[in-house]
């Protein structure tokens, strides 16, 4: 998001009212790790590309889409020895990018099959973010496997080469439009040649939690400052009913007061130690409208007031 949206207002674009009505004003876009409900940022380049007249917004701005930089599952894939070991962790950690697609590959004789799909109904959105996907791959694939890299086969779920032509780019492969699935398919040996240079950066953890309840964490950790979301939204975010959302949660040994409370407690507490804002612009800062209820609600969790926990810091 912030490498898009810098994009498209050098281009003169104006992002504000469209990222207010799409809702993403209420989290911090300024972080690549940040985590975003999908439908939200689907809701927005729908509006870009509709207000813009664009064929395709992935096809005008794909290096904007790139997945270098973007959090750990990014980095994670540029520090592969291999580009199977490159595919085989984007099938492994699916669910890092993106929760509403499969990702998969296949080895047939000398050749290497690495294919996506979207799980939605037919739609504008959906038609976006498998450009978006298409152009991810070509360009995570000819980064990590070099000027030698080639695809030989394109498969796309689109009907029209006119969006895709930008986002493509060179080479001479077969492509196949109105497909069941996109794939990109490119000759084994590439995929089992040792990356050069490889080095894998100190420390480097990749968090490949599953649960919901971690996915709804990074939610709460990421909204922007005086935003509280409730357990409607999240539901509908995460395109179940609130009954399904508090049984899976259940099922994981959490609800949702218990991961509000603890984001909460988190973010209060770097306020409290980081910060000289009084405990009303705290307050106001985690969404809470009186000061007394962001006490209460502190006191409940830490068994502390908010100033006495500031005093023994």
């Amino acid at each position: 998001m912030p490498k898009l949206i810098k994009s498209l207002k050098a281009k003169g674009i104006s992002t504000d009212k469209m990222i207010q009505k799409s809702k993403l004003n209420n989290y911090n876009l300024t972080d690549p790790s940040g985590f975003i409900p999908s439908m939200l940022l689907y809701d927005f380049l729908e509006q870009v590309q509709h207000s813009q007249g664009l064929y395709s917004i992935a096809g005008e701005f794909h290096k904007d889409f790139s997945l270098r930089g973007a959090g750990s599952f990014g980095d994670g894939l540029f520090i592969q020895p291999t580009l199977l070991q490159t595919v085989q962790g984007a099938v492994k950690f699916q669910h890092l990018l993106r929760t509403d697609n499969i990702l998969d590959f296949e080895i047939k004789g000398n050749t290497i099959s690495f294919s996506f799909k979207m799980l939605s109904e037919p739609s504008i959105k959906k038609t976006i973010i498998e450009d978006i996907g298409l152009s991810q791959v070509l360009d995570t694939f000819r980064y990590v496997g070099g000027d030698q890299w080639f695809p030989t086969e394109i498969h796309t779920t689109s009907k029209s080469v006119m969006r895709l032509d930008k986002l493509l780019g060179p080479g001479n492969f077969k492509l196949y439009c109105n497909q069941p699935v996109n794939k990109v398919v490119f000759p084994l040996e590439f995929a089992l040649k040792e990356l050069i240079p490889y080095s894998k950066p100190e420390n480097f953890i990749l968090d490949s939690d599953n649960n919901l309840s971690k996915q709804i964490t990074r939610i709460l950790h990421n909204t922007s400052p005086g935003v509280q979301l409730n357990f409607k939204q999240i539901a509908e975010y995460s395109n179940m009913s609130t009954r399904s959302l508090s049984r899976r949660l259940t099922e994981e040994g959490a609800t949702f007061n218990q991961l509000a409370s603890n984001v909460m407690l988190s973010k209060a507490t770097r306020l409290l130690t980081t910060t000289n804002d009084s405990i009303k612009e705290i307050a106001q800062h985690l969404g809470y409208s009186k000061s007394t209820n962001f006490v209460r609600a502190f006191k409940v969790s830490s068994q502390l007031t908010p100033e006495l926990f500031r005093a023994q810091c």
